[in-house]
């Protein structure tokens, strides 16, 4: 898929939005597949920055999203960050696509602790790590 395109691959689905945030970053969308879930967006012009390519604080932004997804994924929980590392590896051009995958990596009842990475194709363009607290089950 070329970053030119606004197509969207067939196994993907577009998430709802759950907060005024999620609605203002969106769309995101999400595939389920053999290894979990994979949560992607397309580099749209009101996530650029001057130099046209996906802003810093959308990264993190979506980072976060995808991170906190393993806590419902997983556990079944919501969580609220603690702590979000992001290390910028590539920057996502407007019009990539870019997905991403997370994972429990350890914690308790209270605290998770997830890392996920993203990549427009097989290009990494972030990775990140974070801790949350688990907000009480429903």
């Amino acid at each position: 898929m070329s970053a030119g395109t606004n197509e969207i691959p067939d196994n993907f689905v577009a998430v709802e939005p759950n907060s005024p945030f999620t609605e203002a970053f969106g769309p995101l969308y999400e595939c389920i597949d053999e290894l979990g879930f994979v949560r992607a967006f397309r580099v749209q012009p009101h996530h650029r920055n001057i130099n046209s390519v996906a802003h810093g604080g959308v990264l993190a932004s979506f980072a976060d999203m995808l991170l906190a997804r393993a806590l419902r994924w997983e556990l079944d929980r919501y969580g609220v960050t603690v702590r979000l590392v992001t290390d910028y590896l590539s920057p996502a051009k407007s019009g990539e696509w870019v997905e991403g995958r997370s994972r429990i990596t350890g914690g308790g009842n209270s605290i998770a602790f997830v890392r996920g990475e993203a990549h427009v194709g097989t290009r990494p363009v972030l990775a990140a790590a974070a801790t949350f607290r688990l907000k009480q089950a429903r």
